[in-house]
């Protein structure tokens, strides 16, 4: 008895057995990931394309645009949370969503001091990139999710 199971023990070894199952479901898992990943980004892509586009000429308060569930996990991501919290503190005085220089664009600042302390939102929808100049007393940053992208600003 004993030695039967010892050969389907070693037959199943052979055959690539248990090891092969599991790194073939691991596989599997992986693959699963993969293709919801690669499916959320152009779920996403698609929706902040179609926010942005049907929000032209509104102003970012009358459609809640930064806290939008397509553009805030980006904004986020880009930013940080600290940061992402001090732009939405400070985005009081706006301007509307436009479609310019093949980019939606938007702006808004601190009231009564657009001069030093705004931000400009910038997606190029072509290459699904979103930017943010951010100037914060006169301070300028600028915060890309792509390199060689060309933003509102860059034109």
């Amino acid at each position: 008895m004993k030695k039967s199971i010892l050969a389907i023990a070693a037959l199943a070894l052979l055959c690539g057995g248990a090891g092969s199952f599991t790194q073939d479901a691991s596989l599997a898992a992986k693959t699963r990931k993969t293709t919801r990943a690669k499916h959320s980004r152009q779920t996403s892509n698609a929706s902040l394309n179609s926010i942005f586009q049907s929000s032209i000429g509104k102003y970012p308060y009358e459609i809640n645009l930064l806290k939008k569930p397509a553009l805030k996990p980006r904004l986020v991501k880009l930013l940080g949370q600290s940061r992402y919290n001090t732009m939405v503190s400070y985005f009081q005085t706006q301007t509307p969503v436009e479609f310019s220089n093949w980019n939606y664009y938007t702006m808004g600042g601190e009231q009564h001091n657009m001069g030093s302390t705004f931000f400009e939102i910038s997606y190029n929808p072509g290459a699904d990139a979103l930017a943010v100049k951010y100037v914060i007393e006169g301070n300028v940053r600028i915060f890309a999710e792509k390199r060689n992208v060309n933003y509102y600003w860059d034109y």
